[in-house]
């Protein structure tokens, strides 16, 4: 289901583009960019919320690792992604892969004002609604019948599809999205805290932004 929801919200949104000229040059805007992101994360979070069956708000946070705040491991979290971007960065640096953006960087670096923080917002909101649905419920289903080697294994299948158009054009992305997925997995299995997930994934992405506006 999780896979169908993605092939429908992309191909409806390519659609209406098609048929509504003036809907396709909002698209391209900071607001559309925002917009779409913004269905995309509430689609899939309700599509896995209802898998879950969670009833009530306390439910929902026990069975996601949201009870709790970010334990000791937060630090460590912080530390993984300072290392795996920076390790991207520098193979980048040197030429020893292409780099590759988003769409929320790219609008980042190519706007101001208003239009590049609605183009940078998805990639800040990306952490908590993609936490939920990739460690707070997917690997914890997993986790269910599987052992953490091929439950990784899995979550990594899902999250390179996810970002194909990244991790396809170059082999650090590919690197980079590939180590940040399994420590996440770490951390959600060795904490069962959700939010130590969220902090990585958060870093990871905000440094994005920063090294975008001097080097990309």
């Amino acid at each position: 289901m999780f896979i169908l929801f993605e092939f429908i919200i992309v191909e409806l949104w390519r659609g209406i583009e098609i048929l509504v000229p003036a809907f396709r040059h909002f698209s391209g805007t900071g607001a559309g960019h925002f917009v779409f992101c913004l269905i995309h994360f509430m689609v899939q979070i309700l599509n896995v919320l209802y898998f879950a069956r969670t009833e009530t708000r306390q439910t929902f946070a026990n069975a996601f690792g949201l009870l709790k705040g970010p334990s000791s491991y937060a630090w460590f979290a912080v530390a993984m992604a300072l290392v795996i971007r920076t390790v991207g960065h520098l193979a980048v640096k040197n030429g020893f892969s292409r780099g590759v953006t988003t769409t929320s960087l790219w609008g980042f670096t190519h706007f101001s004002g208003i239009e590049r923080i609605l183009y940078l917002a998805p990639a800040l909101l990306a952490p908590f609604a993609e936490e939920m649905y990739m460690r707070g419920f997917f690997y914890r289903a997993f986790r269910g019948s599987y052992s953490v080697f091929a439950s990784t294994l899995l979550i990594l299948a899902i999250t390179a599809g996810t970002h194909w158009t990244q991790v396809h054009r170059s082999w650090i992305a590919a690197v980079d999205i590939g180590a940040l997925t399994i420590v996440q997995c770490f951390l959600r299995e060795r904490t069962g805290n959700l939010w130590d997930c969220i902090i990585c994934h958060f870093v990871f992405n905000a440094t994005g932004a920063f090294l975008s506006l001097r080097f990309y």
